[in-house]
């Protein structure tokens, strides 16, 4: 068994597919050996929306779903062992982050639905899973986690910069020279109003290539709506998701734009302008508490390809100073830096190293960051010599 392969799966808040990545870990930077996709079907993408709002759920569906996240994972599995020859026994672990369908700190619990032990017996790979409730349970937001692998993949020694992953929700990550994680935090939605309006009102999943967005002028009293709301006035650490911008969020800009439909345009629009806006407000706090001055935005996830919040972000980050460039520059796909990232997470767990979240938690100390799944055959049993058992065995 290589001590390096490790395999890596996220589907985000956007909620548009199960990724996954095949890395080696023997060089100072990760090698990506293999990438998979497995898009969600409508009735699946319309199930896990379902999941994700907060109504209540029935639970046969909870737990079905479930399993039917991990089969979706189990196919990415096999597609990647099969696209690089790579046996299940030469793969040390799978890091499956699953699917967020709840995130409550304020409550003290955290969902990311899937079956990892189903996973890891189907594939016979072990599997890390559960990777925000440690920190959580810590005392920390369980989100989000991936400030400490922005660090060491895209940290400076010569200047600040500032890593924003526009999925579902947009998250950033401030770091000092060096690489040193300052902050890190949820700004608010990214892509995932913006997609519920497609939905609602284009009959889409998403406005590719902000199509409809592009036709369409700020509402600015819409606008004033959107941003006048607690959280963006919190200070981090703080993460936040679809519990609280949902559709109960835009409700009654909804109402106005059923009334008339061609103000879908100026919606799509003003949804577009609300996350460019939010960022750029919690970008410069973050400079401003942290004493920083230009540097790097670098941005990664699916909304980094919408032409009219990269243009809102290249425009407002110039008056700041900074300069905004896509992760692809630093040699990782936008769309496979958080699968990445769950790999390098289940490595540092099988390594038994804490995650070093440093200023992005609010904890007061790191933790070790997911829990494992073992698979008959697998790293775990390996290291500790599993055998069968019999009931005289088991006896004290």
């Amino acid at each position: 068994m290589s001590k390096s392969l490790y395999i890596g799966l996220m589907s985000g808040t956007s909620i548009d597919a199960m990724d996954g990545i095949l890395a080696s870990f023997d060089d100072a930077r990760p090698k990506l050996l293999a990438s998979s996709s497995r898009k969600w079907t409508d009735k699946e993408r319309e199930i896990l929306n379902r999941l994700s709002s907060p109504d209540p759920c029935d639970p046969d569906l909870v737990y079905k779903s479930a399993l039917d996240i991990s089969k979706a994972e189990l196919e990415v599995v096999q597609d990647l062992l099969e696209k690089t020859g790579i046996k299940p026994h030469e793969v040390t672990a799978i890091g499956a982050h699953g699917q967020t369908v709840r995130h409550r700190p304020e409550l003290g619990y955290t969902v990311q639905l899937s079956s990892p032990s189903y996973l890891a017996v189907k594939s016979g790979i072990d599997v890390i899973a559960h990777f925000r409730e440690a920190d959580l349970a810590n005392g920390g937001e369980g989100a989000p986690l991936t400030p400490a692998f922005h660090s060491y993949l895209m940290g400076s020694s010569s200047e600040p910069r500032y890593v924003l992953n526009l999925g579902g929700i947009a998250n950033l990550t401030v770091m000092g020279a060096g690489g040193i994680v300052l902050e890190g935090y949820d700004t608010g939605p990214s892509n995932t109003l913006l997609d519920l309006a497609s939905r609602t009102f284009l009959n889409t999943p998403y406005d590719k290539d902000a199509k409809t967005a592009l036709k369409g002028r700020v509402n600015t009293i819409w606008l004033g709506r959107l941003l006048d709301n607690p959280y963006f006035k919190k200070d981090p650490p703080k993460s936040t998701g679809r519990e609280l911008f949902n559709r109960t969020y835009v409700e009654e800009i909804f109402r106005e734009v059923s009334a008339k439909p061609e103000l879908i345009p100026d919606l799509m629009a003003t949804l577009c302008e609300f996350t460019v806006v939010s960022i750029c407000d919690a970008l410069e706090n973050s400079m401003r508490r942290q004493t920083l001055a230009g540097g790097t935005l670098i941005t990664c996830g699916g909304g980094a390809s919408n032409p009219l919040i990269r243009q809102g972000l290249c425009e407002n980050c110039a008056d700041m100073g900074v300069e905004v460039r896509d992760c692809s520059e630093f040699g990782v796909d936008p769309q496979l830096l958080e699968p990445l990232c769950f790999a390098w997470m289940a490595k540092l767990f099988v390594e038994g190293r804490r995650l070093p979240l440093g200023g992005a938690s609010k904890a007061p100390s790191d933790t070790i960051a997911g829990s494992l799944s073992p698979a008959p055959g697998g790293w775990f049993e390996t290291l500790r010599g599993a055998r069968s058992s019999s009931m005289e065995d088991l006896q004290p």
